[in-house]
């Protein structure tokens, strides 16, 4: 359990397991991060970088990624590529099952699951559901 990072193209700086440990995975390099590990990844450089990364269980991860990308094709994140919606957020990271470097993982949990439970009685879920729905596709 956990995700592997693969680099196809160009460098990823990885941090892994904590502050300061990082390692520069070039093309045809991998890492796996176990289930509960810290890690955060950047481009270091100006050039594209290209990479996959394999997630075991899966879970609801695509679906994550599929909304994070959409609220931002549709202008609905900040600077840092993070949405300005706060339920979109705590949704969206309940589905990854991940937690964010900064906040204790025991204030950040109860944070998100509160935060989720107001989006639940609100129903912002609907408003995500367009970047998953692939009834619409011609893989569906």
């Amino acid at each position: 359990m956990g995700e592997t990072f693969t680099v196809l193209k160009g460098c990823l700086e990885m941090e892994v397991g904590g502050k300061g440990k990082c390692r520069t995975l070039r093309a045809g390099e991998s890492v796996h991060v176990p289930a509960g590990v810290h890690h955060s990844f950047h481009n270091p450089s100006d050039e594209w970088v290209t990479f996959t990364s394999e997630n075991r269980p899966a879970g609801q991860f695509e679906q994550f990624i599929r909304g994070l990308f959409g609220l931002a094709i549709d202008g609905k994140v900040n600077d840092e590529g993070m949405p300005t919606n706060l339920l979109h957020l705590a949704l969206l990271l309940k589905k990854a099952d991940t937690t964010l470097v900064g906040l204790p993982p025991i204030v950040q949990k109860l944070l998100v699951n509160t935060l989720v439970q107001i989006a639940q009685r609100l129903g912002t879920e609907r408003s995500l559901v367009k970047y998953w729905d692939n009834t619409n596709s011609k893989d569906a």
